[in-house]
């Protein structure tokens, strides 16, 4: 084997370090939150719900540190001391919580204040993802995401096996080993460009933002809201559950690698929210709080998979901006948290109001009224369509890295420009249109007023005859694929 040989196949290994390190960093949630490392007898039940609580609002006040500074934060996340501190401060949390075991050093506020710590460091790690993910083609990054959730599932099994003490250091040991692996991976030049500042946020990316959190906040509550089971069947529920997102990420992946033509989350983000309202009906309606053992699985799998598709989403949105990796994981996942945290909030509330049956019954209810609210009037899955624009990768597969992966699109929006006797102006919006940007983004870009945009991009419509993004998009793609009809033929 020569050195060039050797030299490719350490590439490769390289490469794959960030799907472990994404990996590792499920395991410790998935084990986390299955309480293994303190979940003994019944009356340690507390400890998940608190470990809910007080862990997410400790990710979540990091989430905010980030987004409120994100030129800034960018440059922190891809400097390597940041991610070791993530994964020392995750370690140091981890610490904390297993000290304040009843038989060790029985404390709240420990427990409480390792959760918090934790919080931090494990949102520093998953940051470090951003880059990564969102570099790739949208499908790729779903398959990657998915591939990462197999080995996290696969992990917590085997961390599911060991003895207290073994599980108690894998259990501190697993952030630090995250960060190690994620240092050995160094940015490419298209991480680089995603890590670059974006526009601001358009509408429909709030109103997506909205839709997570909401979805997030039912999955939570229906999760929260069974009674509590013995150490041994919230072991046996919580191993159920993950062999269910295992499999979950597997048929995701084989879907996903089948699907290189037609690939769009539309297809999967509706059935999942619809699956959500289902659920928030059946499980109280049918005595599903009752049975744990039943409904917990369900919607521990549901919650996980639903936080797939938005990281997926967040992928997809990041390669087509080309920029703010950061703030666009970062605000994803924010939503997913301000939901999953305010859900567990609200349950605990409920247990301990003395209306626990009747009070949850209502709130999922009312939960339920407002999922359908949002999925079918606030962020349909037009919506998604609207937002998230089709990838034609077998242009991507013929670029090298170095070259203008969306130079298809722009020699297609320079024909039909010219084919349509627009002006400079009207062709620089336009182009800017079939690559996604909003509005208010165009309008930042060429430093012009969104009311100058909006007026160009009428005239746009009206010399291409079209009425929506959706038919300038369709006029973009099939001029795509006249251009590269020769090309296929030779």
């Amino acid at each position: 084997m020569d050195i060039r040989s050797i030299t490719n196949a350490w590439s490769q290994q390289i490469s794959s370090l960030p799907i472990f390190a994404f990996g590792l960093w499920v395991t410790w949630n998935l084990t986390a939150f299955a309480g293994l490392p303190w979940y003994v007898e019944t009356a340690d039940a507390w400890r998940i719900s608190e470990f809910v609580t007080f862990h997410m609002t400790g990710a979540l006040l990091a989430l905010a540190t980030l987004l409120a500074g994100a030129s800034r934060s960018t440059e922190i996340i891809k400097s390597s001391p940041c991610v070791i501190v993530g994964g020392i401060l995750a370690s140091i949390g981890a610490v904390f919580v297993i000290l304040s075991n009843p038989d060790i050093l029985p404390s709240k506020a420990i427990f409480r204040i390792g959760c918090i710590i934790a919080g931090f460091g494990t949102t520093a790690l998953f940051a470090r993802s951003a880059a990564w993910l969102g570099a790739m083609l949208p499908r790729i990054a779903f398959m990657k995401i998915c591939e990462g959730v197999m080995a996290g599932s696969a992990g917590y099994c085997a961390m599911a096996i060991m003895p207290h003490p073994v599980n108690y250091v894998a259990f501190v040991l697993l952030p630090v080993v995250s960060a190690l692996l994620h240092l050995f991976h160094s940015y490419d030049a298209a991480e680089l460009r995603v890590l670059e500042p974006a526009s601001r946020f358009d509408r429909k990316y709030w109103l997506f933002l909205a839709a997570l959190v909401v979805y997030a906040f039912a999955a939570q509550l229906l999760k929260s809201g069974m009674f509590p089971l013995s150490a041994a069947e919230a072991s046996t529920e919580f191993h159920a559950s993950t062999l269910m997102i295992m499999a979950v990420a597997i048929v995701s992946v084989f879907l996903s690698a089948a699907s290189t033509e037609q690939f769009g989350f539309g297809r999967i983000y509706r059935p999942a929210t619809l699956v959500i309202i289902v659920l928030s009906i059946a499980i109280p309606l049918t005595g599903g709080f009752g049975d744990a053992e039943i409904g917990q699985p369900i919607a521990e799998t549901l919650q996980y998979v639903f936080n797939l598709i938005a990281w997926g989403m967040a992928a997809y949105i990041t390669f087509q901006a080309q920029g703010g990796a950061v703030r666009i994981f970062c605000s994803a996942n924010a939503a997913l948290v301000l939901g999953s945290l305010a859900g567990g909030i609200v349950s605990q509330l409920l247990a301990t109001s003395g209306v626990f049956g009747q009070g949850f019954i209502i709130a999922c209810l009312l939960v339920d009224a407002l999922a359908s609210l949002m999925a079918f009037f606030v962020f349909p899955e037009r919506c998604i369509s609207e937002m998230l624009i089709p990838v034609d990768e077998k242009q991507y597969e013929k670029k090298s890295d170095g070259e203008d992966h969306f130079a298809p699109w722009k020699d297609a929006c320079a024909k039909l420009a010219q084919g349509a006797g627009m002006t400079t102006r009207e062709t620089e919006v336009f182009t800017l249109l079939a690559r996604g940007k909003t509005n208010q983004q165009i309008a930042d870009m060429l430093v012009i007023s969104p009311y100058t945009v909006r007026a160009h991009t009428r005239s746009v419509y009206t010399k291409l005859d079209v009425h929506s993004r959706n038919g300038l998009v369709r006029a973009v793609e099939a001029t795509v694929a006249e251009n590269d009809e020769p090309t296929d033929k030779q």
